[in-house]
C-alpha cells in the first residue's frame, strides 16, 4: 500500500475496494480486501476494525455516541459517522481504555 498509514482517518469497504479517507480531506481507493488492510495495519496499535465495513484510526475520534446496541463515531475533520457494531463493542471499549 503506497499511502502513509498514519494519514488514514478511516477506511470503508466497498466490494473488492477500500476507500481510504485521509487527513488532508481527500480519499483514495485501493483494490484490496478489508481483511488484507486489517493485516497491513496490524502493526499500528491505533487502528481498530469497528464494523465489517470499517476500520478507524482511534487517535482521530472526536466523539462517541450510542449504547450497548452500537456506537456511532465522529472522526475529526470528517463528515462520515462510523458505526461500531454490537459484536465489536467490547473489543472497541478494551482498545479505547488501553490507549
Amino acid at each position: 500500500m503506497n499511502v502513509d498509514s498514519q494519514n488514514v482517518l478511516h477506511a470503508k469497504a466497498e466490494g473488492n475496494y477500500i476507500e481510504l479517507f485521509l487527513r488532508n480531506g481527500s480519499k483514495t481507493i485501493k483494490r484490496l480486501t478489508m481483511k488484507r488492510l486489517e493485516n497491513i495495519l496490524d502493526s499500528y496499535p491505533n487502528y481498530i476494525r469497528t464494523h465489517r465495513s470499517y476500520i478507524v484510526n482511534i487517535n482521530q475520534i472526536d466523539s462517541i455516541t450510542g449504547n450497548a446496541q452500537g456506537y456511532k463515531l465522529q472522526i475529526k475533520d470528517c463528515v462520515n459517522i462510523i458505526p461500531v457494531s454490537r459484536n465489536m463493542i467490547s473489543m472497541f471499549d478494551e482498545k479505547m481504555n488501553s490507549h
